[in-house]
């Protein structure tokens, strides 16, 4: 594809391929957003949760919700941006595509902000390839769909924080300020990280240019505001839901064993541990700026600052917290964008056309290596997702079986998919019948706190924990006898010494591949 022509020298068709390369680049952007039809329903581990919501939500906000006595609509919520978003698509489109167009448009902005902020710190274009690939790492396999959508909003409030940090207007302040509050209300962790990031770019700059101290705080006014947001979210959290909250309680954090963290530093770009044939794409895309020639200048600059603040991230976040997994860990969807960032392009480099002609030949080897990393990638996750599409149909044959606007149980033995390569892709997949048929399944999300719909406080003593595990629950103990439906995935179906204490029989009533539906003891 990349041959010159006889007749041609590489000076004068360099330009050419400069322009291929770009609209190669376009296109394999547009691929990954269309990549996502490529299932009825995605492997991503909480996205049928997140799904569950956007439905109860809108069936709440309609008044036909059967399960308006169980669930409350929480809108102080630093969720609530993604799921506006989500409820807005859903009353135009099924919950489904409306999930798969909020991703896409969540992927095609983190790519759009990355070369932004790229521009604005002076990086090296040729670089770009790196922000294509890690929106489908770690954090889409885990379906952290809220973290997702927020992430260019992210990358877009460090961009405002650059621009401000080198012209510290009352206008940018503003601008920086009211960016920062719709950012929380979209994520709460994606605003943690760029605030500090947006400190550290203020911060370098205060110490180039000498700022006196009364300047400092003067100048830190957008942050202070910020960080006043925080707190009173915080506090009245607190206040109202005091029963539920584990702010402050260091018991609830956890941190992961610090010896696996530089390794999952680079399995986590593209995939998780498990995902082996991902470490050679991460490989290359990682040597790609050396093998480019572009510029790595070892100096404190503002370039390097993103980068070094997701290695401080890395190191010191915990990984569990406030009812919250893989804190650090979904951060990983950052590391191959701020480390393109932290190269830069010497002028005479970016005029390829202008070198000696080992030096373009450098250029078109290298950047096609990039080319074909990518789709090597995109490859490997398209072919997964349609051997999904297949084995996951089981579970639709399943659903097709139970009446709608039931309350349901989901028991999950084998959350894993072998398809997929996914150990959580079926973890949270009998919420598809709560967000596709108007049920109500449990253990459901409405348990934790950032969710949009939340429990009744009655609920919270009659429902199961929202972090149950099937292999932890107990009948009488968790209400067994309340469910209508049992959804179960395992070889063999339902064990029997788990419901030998049913009031009633629980009957099998469908089965399909390891999927397999129970009629319980609920509404008899």
């Amino acid at each position: 594809m990349f041959a010159l022509p006889r007749s041609a020298t590489v000076s004068n068709t360099i330009p050419e391929l400069r322009a291929l390369f770009r609209f190669l680049f376009v296109a394999t952007v547009a691929y990954g957003g269309a990549m996502l039809w490529l299932s009825p329903h995605l492997p991503m581990g909480d996205l049928p949760q997140v799904s569950g919501q956007i439905a109860l939500l809108k069936d709440l906000i309609n008044g036909s919700s059967p399960w308006h006595d169980m669930v409350r609509v929480n809108f102080f919520t630093p969720y609530l941006v993604p799921y506006f978003v989500g409820i807005v698509l859903a009353f135009f489109f099924s919950i489904v595509t409306a999930l798969k167009i909020e991703l896409a448009i969540g992927y095609f902005l983190f790519v759009y902000a990355c070369v932004r902020l790229r521009k604005v710190l002076g990086g090296d274009e040729r670089l770009d390839w790196l922000f294509i690939p890690s929106y489908f790492g770690y954090a889409f396999k885990w379906g952290f769909v809220t973290f997702l959508v927020a992430t260019p909003l992210g990358v877009f409030l460090i961009l405002l924080a650059k621009i401000y940090a080198d012209n510290p207007t009352l206008r940018n302040g503003i601008v920086l300020c009211l960016s920062g509050v719709f950012l929380f209300f979209a994520h709460g962790l994606v605003f943690i990280f760029a605030f500090f990031v947006g400190c550290s770019f203020l911060f370098s700059h205060f110490i180039k240019r000498g700022y006196p101290g009364r300047h400092w705080a003067a100048l830190s006014i957008p942050y202070f505001c910020l960080a006043f947001v925080f707190v009173l979210f915080i506090v009245v959290s607190k206040l109202t839901e005091q029963q539920y909250v584990s702010y402050g309680d260091v018991s609830s954090f956890s941190w992961s064993i610090y010896s696996t963290r530089p390794a999952q530093f680079v399995s986590y770009m593209l995939g998780s541990g498990i995902d082996i044939v991902f470490l050679p794409i991460s490989f290359c895309l990682l040597t790609y700026p050396f093998l480019l020639g572009s510029r790595l200048k070892l100096e404190m600059n503002d370039r390097v600052l993103p980068f070094l603040m997701l290695l401080i991230l890395w190191v010191t976040w915990p990984s569990r917290g406030m009812s919250l997994y893989f804190l650090c860990e979904r951060f990983s969807i950052f590391s191959l964008a701020f480390y393109a960032m932290i190269f830069s392009c010497n002028k005479e480099q970016g005029q390829t056309q202008e070198l000696p002609r080992a030096e373009n030949v450098r250029y078109v080897a290298a950047t096609t290596l990039a080319v074909l990393s990518c789709w090597a990638f995109f490859a490997v996750q398209s072919v997964r997702l349609v051997r999904f599409a297949e084995e996951s149909a089981d579970f639709d044959r399943i659903a097709a079986a139970a009446e709608p606007k039931r309350l349901a149980l989901s028991l999950v033995f084998d959350p894993g998919s072998a398809a997929a390569y996914n150990r959580v892709a079926y973890k949270h997949f009998p919420a598809w019948y709560q967000a596709e048929k108007e049920g109500f399944l449990e253990p459901n999300f409405a348990g934790f706190l950032p969710q949009v719909v939340r429990y009744r406080r009655e609920m919270f003593n009659e429902a199961p924990p929202a972090d149950l595990v099937a292999e932890t629950f107990r009948w009488k103990e968790n209400n067994g006898d309340r469910y209508y439906y049992i959804f179960v995935r395992r070889e063999g179906g339902l064990p029997p010494d788990v419901s030998a204490d049913a009031k009633c029989r629980i009957m099998k009533i469908a089965e399909s591949g390891s999927w397999s539906l129970y009629r319980g003891c609920g509404d008899e």
